[in-house]
C-alpha cells in the first residue's frame, strides 16, 4: 500500500524534477540491463497537452542528435463506462476518429519537423500504457514522454501511464513535465 501511496524513488524523482530524468530499467534479478548499441527510434506519445507539445519539441532536437527517426503516437482510450449510465458518446466511427487524430498528429509533426527528419505516426486504440509499451519494444528505442506529476491519492485513483511504462520499457525512457526550449 505504501508503494501505490508514495511510489518509488524513481517515481518521485520523476515527479518532482524540474527538468527531464533519463531512466533505464536494470535487468533480471537487479543485474544492470545491457546498454543498447544506439538509439534506433525515438517514439512521442501525444495526449495533445501543452506539456507533450514540449516534450515533442524535445524530441525533435534529440533526433537530430542521434539521427534516429521519430515515431508520433497517440492512442485513443477506449471508454469504460457500462451502458447502464446511459452516457452518450461521439457518433464518429472509429475510422473518423483514427482519421482526425492522424491529422492532427502530422501538423504537430509538421510544425517541430526539421528538412529531412523521417516521422511516422502511429493511432492506437486501447489502453495507453500497454499499448505505448508494445510500440516501443525493442532495447533501442527511446520513449520521450510528458507526464502530469500527479501523485497519492490521485495517482491511485486516476492511474498513471508514466508510472506504467517506466516500470515496464525495455529501453531508456526520458519523462518530464517541463522540458527545456532551446
Amino acid at each position: 500500500m505504501k508503494r501505490v501511496l508514495f511510489g518509488s524513488v524513481a517515481e518521485e524523482v520523476l515527479r518532482s524534477a524540474p527538468c527531464p530524468v533519463l531512466t533505464a530499467r536494470t535487468g533480471e534479478d537487479g543485474e544492470q540491463a545491457p546498454e543498447p548499441a544506439s538509439i534506433g527510434r525515438l517514439v512521442a506519445p501525444i495526449d495533445f497537452s501543452d506539456a507533450s507539445r514540449s516534450a515533442l519539441r524535445y524530441t525533435a532536437r534529440l533526433a537530430t542528435v542521434y539521427d534516429a527517426p521519430i515515431t508520433l503516437v497517440h492512442v485513443v482510450e477506449l471508454p469504460k463506462i457500462p451502458t447502464v449510465y446511459e452516457v452518450e458518446f461521439s457518433d464518429l466511427s472509429p475510422e473518423e476518429i483514427e482519421d482526425r487524430v492522424r491529422t492532427e498528429l502530422e501538423k504537430w509533426g509538421r510544425s517541430v519537423s526539421a528538412e529531412g527528419t523521417d516521422l511516422s505516426y502511429a493511432v492506437e486504440s486501447g489502453d495507453p500504457g500497454p499499448t505505448l509499451l508494445d510500440l516501443a519494444s525493442t532495447p533501442t528505442d527511446l520513449l520521450v514522454m510528458a507526464t502530469h506529476g500527479l501523485s497519492g491519492v490521485k495517482r491511485s485513483v486516476l492511474g498513471s501511464v508514466a508510472e506504467g511504462v517506466l516500470r515496464r520499457a525495455p529501453g531508456p525512457v526520458i519523462m518530464g513535465r517541463t522540458f527545456p526550449e532551446p
